[in-house]
């Protein structure tokens, strides 16, 4: 298989043994020479999730589930054009999944977005603004990286790798029942730690 497609593939350690499930193709979203997928598998319903940084129809990435009983690979959702996605998916109920876009979006610095796998409806729940390009950052901060993470509170927490109060980023927690994104700490220096 071209080394520059990618593959989804099952290891079992018990045997060594490696087992192909998958080969992306462009069509259906695939793993491209410019663009590395940094991200895990979600495992909801029998299904994996995940998400591919290139192909589909905007040629932006998409988001797939793989259903293990059958091996049926499905693409559910084209990331529209601008839209750079190199993380996974986070697990929050039976249906949802959330994600992160590192760069692009709306704002031009990422977003936090929750994807409703009953339905293959895509929401933004905050789009972070990217001061290099003449907006304003705020408290906030840009470029999104990693999973977002869902604490047991109920509360979803991701860290921004620029801008922010002291440019190197900030913590910033989304309230799913204020439906709000607040900047829970700012890295101001790089003595405390900052570009996370």
């Amino acid at each position: 298989f071209p080394v520059t497609i990618g593959v989804l593939f099952r290891f079992t350690p018990a045997t060594f043994q490696f087992e192909e499930l998958h080969t992306f193709a462009p069509i259906d979203g695939y793993n491209g020479n410019n663009i590395l997928n940094l991200g895990k598998l979600a495992f909801l319903n029998g299904k994996l999730y995940g998400t591919c940084p290139e192909g589909g129809a905007n040629g932006f990435g998409v988001i797939y589930s793989f259903e293990l009983a059958t091996g049926i690979y499905t693409k559910r959702f084209d990331f529209p054009a601008g839209y750079n996605c190199i993380f996974g998916l986070t697990r929050t109920t039976n249906t949802v999944l959330l994600g992160s876009i590192a760069f692009g979006g709306p704002d031009n610095g990422g977003l936090l977005y929750a994807f409703d796998s009953s339905v293959d409806s895509f929401s933004i729940l905050t789009s972070f603004v990217d001061d290099n390009v003449g907006g304003n950052t705020g408290v906030l901060g840009y470029w999104p990286l990693g999973e977002p993470l869902l604490a047991s509170n109920g509360n979803i927490y991701i860290q921004t790798n620029g801008g922010a109060i002291g440019g190197g980023g900030a913590l910033v927690r989304y309230d799913p029942t204020l439906s709000t994104s607040i900047s829970d700490f700012q890295y101001f220096e790089a003595v405390d730690g900052n570009n996370p």
